[in-house]
């Protein structure tokens, strides 16, 4: 099977996944969180949201050093409180540009599979597909991934350079 040729992989750095399930009826839950986030400036690399049987869930992931301050949050917010579980220890594998070709999602779902690497969430944006998996496993979703997807010569997988951090 032949190499499809992508722009690039990015990696994140070391995040924490959040996980906010509220069953029917829905209400506030989801939003509510990514409100108290927001007002807290605390950034939200990956956020990814589904519908399905009246179930609303949606999943984020922000900085692992700020799990103390989103830990507070929750906890001030009584609709949110017991209700957000933490999943520590991710990170982002980016594919990009994907130019919506629908193969390149499956190679890469096929690969993390033959693998045995978790996936935590996927989102798609214009250019990049995002696979959540876990943060240790990084180098081996890249190693992985280069069996099945070709980067331009000279290319490699980009790792974060600079943390910006908002006051």
């Amino acid at each position: 099977m032949c190499k499809i040729r992508i722009g690039g992989i990015k990696l994140s750095d070391e995040l924490l996944g959040l996980e906010c399930v509220e069953a029917p009826p829905v209400g506030t839950r989801g939003s509510v969180l990514c409100r108290v986030l927001a007002a807290s400036k605390v950034n939200m690399p990956f956020v990814s949201s589904t519908y399905d049987a009246g179930a609303l869930r949606v999943s984020c992931c922000v900085d692992a050093e700020d799990e103390n301050l989103v830990g507070r949050c929750i906890a001030s917010e009584p609709v949110l409180a017991g209700k957000v579980t933490f999943v520590r220890g991710v990170g982002l594998v980016s594919l990009f540009p994907h130019h919506f070709n629908m193969e390149v999602l499956g190679r890469a779902f096929s690969a993390f599979g033959r693998a045995g690497l978790p996936i935590h969430g996927m989102a798609s944006s214009l250019s990049a597909l995002t696979f959540v998996t876990a943060y240790a496993d990084l180098d081996r979703a890249v190693e992985t991934l280069l069996g099945t997807f070709e980067l331009p010569e000279g290319g490699c997988p980009l790792k974060p350079a600079i943390k910006v951090k908002q006051i």
